[in-house]
């Protein structure tokens, strides 16, 4: 799995076939065509006792078309077998982000929407 906890990333099937995940309480679906981006940032390995591997990735939604601005939304679980992650952005603000590694430098800041409802 490409992409660790503390990013905004995109969330794709690891497969041609829809995945499903759960989110607020529901089995939801993924495809390939599906667009979720959110912010990983958790991995369980081990739930009620027995070993699993599941991504928590909170749904973001952006502010507007213009900045990199956003709110988030629902939580998701998903077996991180089923999913491949890409890191699309750093989660703001730029100083959470002074101590990473040279290479992830390159990616822009996203930061949350403090004001506003949706």
């Amino acid at each position: 799995m490409k992409g660790s906890p503390g990013f905004i990333v995109k969330v794709v099937p690891n497969q041609v076939e829809p995945i499903s995940y759960q989110s607020s309480g529901l089995i939801k679906t993924l495809s390939q065509d599906d667009e979720f981006i959110g912010y990983f940032w958790q991995i369980l390995t081990e739930r009620d006792g027995a070993q699993c591997h599941v991504a928590n990735i909170t749904r973001i939604i952006p502010n507007n078309g213009v900045s990199n601005l956003y709110y988030y939304a629902d939580e998701a679980w998903f077996n991180v077998n089923d999913i491949k992650t890409i890191i699309i952005a750093l989660r703001g603000p730029r100083s959470n982000s002074r101590f990473l590694a040279k290479k992830f430098r390159v990616f822009e800041t996203w930061d949350i929407a403090r004001n506003g409802n949706l």
